[in-house]
């Protein structure tokens, strides 16, 4: 619900920024990690930690959307977000401890 509503907030340009639609992904992103951090069952927590980190690169949060790619074992793009940022060492932890769900690209 949280994440249509957000999808259909209008984007306010200020300065060349946009505002509204960020901050509503950004709240969306925060309310489903507080529910992946409150459920007990496994996958329903991977899965809200994944659509926390669909509404973190929409809000142009990519720090925390590389993290919540990470609790999702969203490894590659975890670590294709890290790389962005320029933090190497994290996208080397990534490899050396998930290397067999990383894939090559052509």
């Amino acid at each position: 619900m949280l994440r249509q509503v957000a999808i259909r907030t209008p984007t306010i340009q200020i300065r060349g920024k946009a505002y509204n639609r960020q901050a509503a992904f950004k709240s969306t992103a925060h309310a489903f990690m507080q529910s992946a951090r409150s459920n007990l069952d496994a996958e329903i927590t991977q899965r809200c930690y994944q659509s926390a980190a669909e509404c973190c690169e929409e809000a142009v949060e990519i720090l925390e959307a590389a993290k919540a790619h990470k609790d999702a074992a969203n490894y590659m793009q975890s670590a294709l977000l890290f790389r962005q940022l320029g933090m190497f060492n994290e996208v080397h932890a990534l490899i050396l401890t998930h290397g067999q769900s990383f894939t090559l690209q052509t």
